[in-house]
């Protein structure tokens, strides 16, 4: 009986660290919607890729970093993170606190909008 409690304990035990040692996909909205882009790495780590990007009903391009393997994608307007473009294999929390005007589900990520802007977003 003994050893059959001291086995079950040591499950439990490496259930709990596996669980706690799993990499978190969340990301607390707060701190990247309008922030610089600096504030924005020093939560998601530097930018992994610039890509050129026409958002849907615009004509010009825009730059867009991309971060964690492109699941975090963020475009800067007046050097404020104004487009973020989040996967749904993350889990966004406070997104009731977070500052935004826009938020809109397409068929790949979430797309939100910190500002109701129109125009050329190629201003960084």
């Amino acid at each position: 009986m003994v050893k059959f409690i001291d086995l079950y304990g040591v499950f439990i035990l490496l259930l709990i660290l596996a669980i706690y040692s799993t990499p978190q996909k969340s990301l607390d909205l707060t701190t990247i919607v309008s922030k610089s882009q600096q504030q924005a790495e020093a939560v998601l780590g530097k930018v992994e890729h610039v890509e050129k990007y026409t958002p849907p009903g615009q004509k010009c391009e825009c730059l867009r970093h991309l971060y964690r393997n492109g699941q975090i994608k963020i475009i800067y307007k007046e050097g404020k993170a104004d487009r973020i473009y989040i996967s749904y294999d993350i889990n966004i929390i406070d997104l009731d606190k977070a500052k935004f005007t826009s938020l809109h589900r397409w068929k790949n990520e979430i797309e939100i909008r910190a500002t109701q802007v129109e125009g050329c977003c190629a201003a960084t």
